[in-house]
């Protein structure tokens, strides 16, 4: 399957998954509470974005030094999912303060990697690096949130909001997030056209008109 074909899959696949996971959540899961679609898209563009995109750019990626970057924060991503399903799902014993602390060392991570490469032939991977850190940043703040919010309501054990009026900045807010993100997932594969070599990026961008 051609670069191109598995860009447009993940994609397509990302958000029949998260139409898929906020009909499951709201209808037949027994924990979590229930989830708003924005939320539930939010989560379905995170996976795209730290789980599945990686591994592509790693293919058009023309530094070296930027895939070692990414390679190490996709085999620690694919870590910290491992790891929080089975605490989740299984033991019952995740704590928010782990996910907040893996997202503060990634957005540091990719923050120093788009410093680096900043004014470097990797420019591709400068402005990338630094939307995913800002993504990891929104994320420490949507975790904290709700652990705050459980925290402050003592029945309550929720790992997901609905449109329930005191979520409602917050669902704006991750509203404005998922609608940047979907621009960017457009964005990226031109980014990445005009900044890696010609025989690479066409197989997933054909050139523009």
């Amino acid at each position: 399957m051609k670069l191109k074909q598995q860009y447009a899959w993940a994609v397509g696949t990302t958000f029949a998954a998260s139409g898929a996971f906020y009909l499951w959540q709201n209808d037949w899961a027994t924990a979590g509470g229930h989830i708003a679609l924005p939320k539930a898209l939010w989560l379905g563009l995170t996976i795209f974005y730290w789980l599945i995109l990686p591994p592509l750019l790693l293919r058009l990626s023309l530094s070296r030094p930027a895939q070692r970057i990414w390679q190490i924060f996709w085999a620690l991503m694919l870590l910290r999912a491992i790891l929080e399903m089975w605490l989740l799902y299984g033991l019952g014993a995740w704590k928010y303060a782990y996910g907040i602390a893996h997202d503060g060392v990634s957005a540091i991570w990719l923050f120093w990697g788009a410093w680096r490469f900043r004014q470097t032939h990797a420019l591709a991977e400068s402005p990338h690096m630094s939307v995913m850190a800002m993504m990891f940043m929104m994320e420490m703040g949507f975790a904290y949130y709700i652990s705050h919010f459980n925290a402050q309501h003592i029945h309550a054990k929720l790992w997901f909001i609905g449109w329930e009026a005191p979520h409602f900045p917050n669902q704006i807010i991750t509203c404005l997030c998922v609608l940047f993100l979907i621009f960017w997932m457009k964005k990226l594969p031109i980014l990445f056209r005009n900044t890696s070599s010609p025989s690479s990026i066409p197989a997933i961008v054909p050139p523009a008109n």
